[in-house]
């Protein structure tokens, strides 16, 4: 379910320039059928298919480790997860740079999950406060992030007013509104059609094209932000293993209220890109845009685990079962 989900978010990479991702007004529509299914998507799989996927890898980690205990083997735990991490990562060069892979992710699942392999054996509720911190470090990391775009925003405001005065506006208050008004400009498909013509181009033109996007996703970002994004899903899932969450060991009521709060969720998400597209899907919404990035990585993961949820209560339902063995055999494919 959470490859197939994630699928359809990266479909739009594979038909479309990247800035598609996150506004449809970049390309591809934003209005009728084109608009709606922009709404399924920011309500139900935006972030939540790989906030589901990183906590089945955690899962893993804690599956592997048990298995190899039960049967004797617990020693070798370490030995192998390090390996297979590090087989991980070095696949996710290879795809990303030489099968030019934007959506692959491998990279930080290895990367990171040679840091996770640590706390495997940790007991759930450390692991789970663990993992909320980890996600929590996105509030102030949004809180900076929204005071450096409201001063831009606000220095903007002042060239404004000394050019309507008819006064001189000072250097540094000129280049502000400058880089407000990029910022603020409602996006014309047109500005795409560089990498529109990378991307039909030969395979070295895609190469130079992605490079430092490629280089910037691989490092920068993230240490930034897949460091506690993959981190603290992963740490979650883990502590959901180690609950039986994944197994299907809880009572009735616990998935009936996860999958309760999931809709939830996603009916948060739902609202906020309903608000965004009321704005014109325009940048100048910083309080709206806060709210999003601070809410964002709880409300994902909330609702990754209601879609688990309703799977789980399906399969115990006994119904639709060769939808359930199928998505099973999909799920062995993940690499």
């Amino acid at each position: 379910l959470a490859v197939l989900g994630i699928l359809v978010m990266n479909v739009v990479e594979f038909g479309m320039p990247l800035a598609a991702y996150e506004n449809p007004l970049q390309w591809g529509g934003a209005t009728g059928v084109d608009l709606w299914t922009w709404y399924v998507q920011a309500a139900l799989f935006d972030g939540k298919m790989r906030a589901l996927f990183s906590m089945l890898f955690g899962a893993g980690l804690v599956l592997i480790t048990e298995r190899m205990e039960r049967a004797g083997r617990g020693s070798k735990s370490a030995d192998l997860l390090l390996r297979r991490c590090l087989w991980l990562a070095l696949f996710g060069v290879a795809h990303r740079f030489g099968l030019q892979w934007t959506g692959d992710i491998l990279y930080q699942y290895g990367l990171l999950g040679l840091i996770a392999i640590a706390f495997r054996r940790w007991r759930p509720v450390p692991l789970l406060i663990a993992g909320v911190l980890c996600l929590g470090a996105f509030v102030p990391a949004s809180l900076l992030q929204h005071r450096s775009a409201a001063q831009l925003r606000d220095q903007a405001a002042q060239a404004q007013a000394i050019e309507t005065a008819q006064q001189p506006v000072p250097e540094d208050l000129r280049k502000a509104k400058e880089r407000w008004a990029t910022r603020i400009a409602v996006p014309k498909p047109e500005n795409h059609q560089a990498e529109v013509d990378a991307m039909r181009g030969s395979y070295t033109s895609v190469f130079a094209h992605r490079w430092n996007y490629h280089h910037m996703f691989q490092s920068s970002y993230l240490y930034l932000y897949f460091v506690w994004d993959v981190l603290g899903m992963v740490f979650v899932g883990m502590a959901l293993c180690r609950l039986g969450f994944f197994a299907g060991q809880l009572s009735g009521r616990v998935y009936w209220g996860s999958l309760v709060l999931g809709i939830a969720g996603a009916a948060v998400s739902w609202l906020w890109a309903k608000a965004f597209a009321d704005t014109g899907f325009s940048a100048a919404g910083l309080e709206l845009n806060l709210w999003h990035d601070m809410l964002y990585p709880f409300v994902r993961g909330i609702v990754g685990l209601g879609w688990a949820s309703a799977l789980i209560l399906l399969h115990r339902s006994g119904a639709f079962g060769w939808l359930t063995a199928t998505l099973a055999r999909v799920g062995r494919m993940a690499f």
